[in-house]
C-alpha cells in the first residue's frame, strides 16, 4: 500500500492499487502457475545449457572425490593400531587365496619382496657427527608399534639360554600398492640375530612355505609361515617362530616392496652379482614387479657384478621359479642383498646418509623405540655380518591336502642344528612343545625319522 505511517489512506490510493475494486473482488495473478524463464524459452523435457554444465560439474567433482579417497586410503599409516585378527566369516575364495587351495592357473600373481635390514642401519655413521636430540627426531619419523604386554609366547627357559642375543624379525611384505599391509603376507621372513657379547651378526632366514604350528582366525594350525602375517600381523609371526623354533624375539621391522626400491634408489642403487641362470627370470618379471613401484624397469643384458637399481633390486630377490633355484636361493638372495646395503651404507657420507634416512624411515614400521634404535646405533660400529641360515635345513616338498608344503625333516632335529649353528648351543635339547609339534608334522605329513629309518 502506498499510505505511509501517520498518514491517511485516499481515494487516489484505493483506485490506484486495485483499480477501483474493492479486496475481496479483486482478482490477483495465478503466480503458480506461471511459466518458468526456462520453461519459456526451452520445449519442455529438454535440459537447459546451465543444467548439463551443473550435471557434468557433479560428475567430475564426485570422480574427483573417489581419486582423492583412494588416495586418502593409500598414505593411511595401516599399522599405527593394532589390527584384530581377521574376520573368521571370510569367503571362502578369500580363505583359500591364503589357505592355497585355489587352483594355480587362478591364483593371483604373486608378489616378492626384500627386506632390509632393520632399514636404520643407513645411520650407521651419523651418530659421530650429529646431535641425540637431532638424532631421536629424525627417528621418530619411523611408525612405532607398540608389542608392550603382548604375550609373545616365549618360553622361560629360551629367554634365560638366549639372553646374549637379541633377535630382531625382519619382515618383507607383499602389498601391493592399493591393499592393507595388515592384511597381507609376509614373503620375506628373516630374523638378524645379534650377538650382544661381540656384535657378530647371523641372518636366518625362514623360507616361506616351511610347515609350521600358527593362529589362523583364533585357532591353531599348521600352515605356511608366510600366512601368519595375514592372519594376525608381526605379533601373529613372532609367536610362531618363538614356539616352532624355541626362539626369543621381542622385535620387529616391516617394510613393503616399494620401501626397498626407494631405499635402493637413494643409496643410488645396490652392487650385486648376477648369475647367467638369473638373467632370464629377472626380464621376465621386471615389468610385472613394476607395476606397482613406477619405476625404472631397464632389462638386464649379462651377468656378473653390476648396480642395480630399485626395481630391479626387488625383481632380483623375487625371482624363485624356473632355473633361479626356488625357494632356498631366493632367501640367498635376499641376503646378499642385506649385505650388500650394508656395506654401501657404511661408503656414504654423513650427507648422503641423512638424505636416505628422510626418504624411508617415514615407510618403515618397527616395534623398536627411538631410544632403543639410538642404543643400536651407539654399537652399529661394532656390528659385522658373519653368517647367514637358510632355515629349515633339512625339508621336503610335500603335498599335503593338495597344499604345497616344505616340512622340516624333522622339525626337532632342525631346530638342535639351529640352535648349535646360530647360538653355540652344542647338544641343545628342544622344549616339550617344540618335541610335540615335531611329531605332530610327522603325523600330519608322513615325512619324518623313526629309528633312524624316513618313511613316507
Amino acid at each position: 500500500m502506498r499510505s505511509k505511517k501517520g498518514q491517511g489512506y485516499s481515494i487516489e490510493d484505493f483506485d490506484k492499487d486495485f483499480g477501483g475494486q474493492l479486496s475481496e473482488d479483486f482478482e490477483y495473478p495465478d503466480w503458480s502457475t506461471a511459466p518458468s524463464r526456462s520453461e519459456r524459452k526451452k520445449p519442455s523435457g529438454k535440459r537447459s545449457k546451465r543444467e548439463k554444465k551443473r550435471i557434468k560439474r557433479e560428475r567430475r567433482q564426485a570422480k574427483e572425490a573417489e581419486r582423492a579417497a583412494k588416495r586418502k586410503r593409500k598414505d593411511e599409516s595401516a599399522g599405527r593400531e593394532k589390527r584384530s585378527r581377521r574376520d573368521d566369516k571370510r569367503s571362502v575364495r578369500e580363505r583359500d587365496l591364503y589357505t592355497g587351495k585355489v587352483p594355480e592357473n587362478k591364483k593371483r600373481r604373486k608378489k616378492k619382496v626384500v627386506t632390509v635390514l632393520l632399514g636404520i642401519v643407513i645411520l650407521i655413521l651419523a651418530l659421530g657427527a650429529v646431535g641425540y636430540s637431532y638424532m631421536i627426531n629424525k627417528l621418530d619419523k619411523v611408525d612405532h608399534y607398540s608389542l608392550a604386554g603382548e604375550d609373545l609366547d616365549i618360553d622361560p627357559r629360551v629367554a634365560e639360554e638366549l639372553k646374549d642375543y637379541k633377535n630382531i624379525l625382519l619382515l618383507g611384505i607383499d602389498a601391493r600398492e592399493w591393499e592393507d599391509v595388515e592384511s597381507c603376507r609376509s614373503d620375506a621372513c628373516i630374523i638378524a640375530s645379534i650377538n650382544k657379547k661381540n656384535g657378530d651378526i647371523k641372518l636366518i632366514s625362514i623360507q616361506r612355505d616351511a610347515y609350521l604350528d600358527l593362529e589362523e582366525s583364533g585357532y591353531n594350525v599348521f600352515d605356511k609361515i608366510t600366512h601368519a602375517h595375514a592372519y594376525g600381523g608381526p605379533i601373529n609371526t613372532i609367536r610362531s617362530l618363538n614356539r616352532n623354533l624355541d626362539l626369543n624375539i621381542e622385535s620387529f621391522v616391516r617394510l613393503n616392496w616399494q620401501t626397498v626400491a626407494d631405499f635402493t634408489d637413494a643409496m643410488g642403487g645396490l652392487e650385486l652379482d648376477i648369475k647367467e641362470n638369473e638373467i632370464y627370470e629377472m626380464n621376465k618379471y621386471i615389468y610385472d614387479t613394476n607395476e606397482s613401484l613406477h619405476g625404472d624397469d631397464t632389462l638386464i643384458s649379462e651377468p656378473g657384478k653390476q648396480t642395480l637399481n630399485g626395481v630391479q633390486t626387488v625383481t632380483y630377490c623375487r625371482i624363485r621359479k624356473g632355473a633361479s633355484g626356488g625357494d632356498e636361493a631366493r632367501s640367498e638372495r635376499m641376503r646378499n642383498t642385506i649385505i650388500a646395503a650394508f656395506d654401501k651404507a657404511k661408503t656414504m657420507s654423513l650427507m648422503e646418509l641423512d638424505s636416505v634416512a628422510n626418504k624411508i624411515l617415514p615407510d618403515i614400521t618397527t616395534s623398536m623405540s627411538s631410544g632403543e634404535i639410538m642404543g643400536m646405533i651407539l654399537k652399529m660400529a661394532t656390528y659385522s655380518i658373519e653368517g647367514s641360515i637358510n632355515w629349515p635345513y633339512n625339508g621336503a616338498n610335500a603335498l599335503i591336502n593338495g597344499v604345497s608344503y616344505v616340512v622340516p625333516v624333522t622339525l626337532e632335529s632342525n631346530v638342535i642344528e639351529l640352535h648349535q649353528k646360530a647360538f653355540g648351543q652344542s647338544g641343545y635339547t628342544p622344549t616339550d612343545r617344540v618335541l610335540e609339534l615335531s611329531q605332530s608334522i610327522i603325523t600330519n605329513s608322513g615325512y619324518g625319522y623313526e629309528d633312524g629309518t624316513e618313511y613316507y
